[in-house]
């Protein structure tokens, strides 16, 4: 993939990391 590739999926998995946090974390509250 080269570095684009591994920064792009790194960023697509952080983007989706804090969209389910922000969707879970007020349940656990």
């Amino acid at each position: 993939l080269g570095y684009a590739g591994t920064y792009a999926i790194a960023n697509v998995l952080l983007t989706l990391a804090g969209t389910l946090i922000v969707i879970i974390w007020p349940g656990l509250g």
